[in-house]
């Protein structure tokens, strides 16, 4: 099984997605799939990475081989991010006749970064998943404080 993310941006984004990916994918029997981050094209952004043209870009340079594709992007706040998620696989399926070929559109819960939050064990006890979950923006507050607009 071949699998390519497509990531709001890919330069930082496979460091967190490209792990999760696998386990999942080992968690599921796919041990022996292949993953990778989409960099050429490379789209960075939300609005270009959700942009019909960059879609369509990719899924014609890859359908042949590529089995799964993975949508990643953050929620970022957006409550219709979902349906514009749903629009976007709809829109995909019309380049990918082949019903063993698809794409998949997840948003993270505000960001991918939680992703990896998730999976670690010795986050600060003082940290809830609910303050994690309801922040607008867990990158700068929990991910990585270094990197605040505050500083």
């Amino acid at each position: 099984m071949n699998v390519l993310i497509v990531a709001e941006d890919p330069t930082q984004d496979y460091f967190i997605l490209e792990p999760i990916v696998k386990a999942m994918l080992k968690a599921l029997d796919r041990p022996n799939a292949t993953v990778h981050t989409c960099r050429d094209p490379l789209y960075r952004g939300i609005n270009h990475v959700l942009g019909t043209d960059a879609l369509e870009a990719i899924l014609r340079r890859y359908r042949g081989m590529i089995d799964l594709f993975l949508l990643c992007v953050g929620r970022d706040g957006e409550a219709r991010r979902r349906a514009r998620l749903d629009t976007c696989e709809a829109y995909c399926a019309q380049f990918l006749p082949d019903p063993r070929r698809t794409l998949i559109a997840e948003h993270g819960w505000q960001e991918v970064e939680v992703w990896a939050l998730a999976g670690c064990t010795d986050l600060p006890t003082e940290w809830s998943w609910r303050d994690v979950r309801d922040e607008r923006d867990p990158k700068e507050r929990y991910f990585d404080p270094t990197c605040s607009n505050d500083n």
